[in-house]
């Protein structure tokens, strides 16, 4: 899996790809924690990730409520139609995470000023911890 970091002003944008799953998971973890400096927001780009399962999607949950926690925003990119827009529609996590559908869009919403900043700590129902 590789990864692909660019700084945004506020924001870090970091990109991955092959499979986010229980078999790297963790590494995946690490790789942010070195990456992500907390004092950005972080927009995370999933356009090249052709396989997540419930260990990843539960990274990005545990992930959101991380930045929830210190103040910052999570933002996901997701391409239109594919697998991770379906898991993520399965389990209704467009109501909790703002999704685009390609970098430029996120870079221009990010750029524009646009975001909503809700610092509540929001109810996962099966994913509360």
């Amino acid at each position: 899996m590789s990864q692909q970091t660019v700084r945004q002003e506020d924001w870090a944008v970091i990109a991955f790809d092959g499979e986010i799953d229980l078999a790297r998971v963790d590494d995946l973890a690490r790789t942010l924690s070195r990456k992500w400096n907390p004092t950005k927001n972080l927009l995370i780009d999933l356009c090249s990730v052709s396989f997540m399962d419930s260990t990843g999607l539960r990274w990005l949950f545990d992930t959101y409520l991380d930045l929830v926690e210190a103040h910052r925003e999570m933002r996901l990119i997701v391409p239109e139609d594919s697998q991770i827009e379906r898991l993520l529609s399965i389990v209704g996590a467009e109501q909790v995470f703002l999704i685009d559908r390609n970098l430029d869009k996120a870079l221009e919403t990010i750029g524009s000023g646009e975001i909503s900043s809700v610092w509540a700590k929001p109810s996962f129902g099966l994913f509360d911890g």
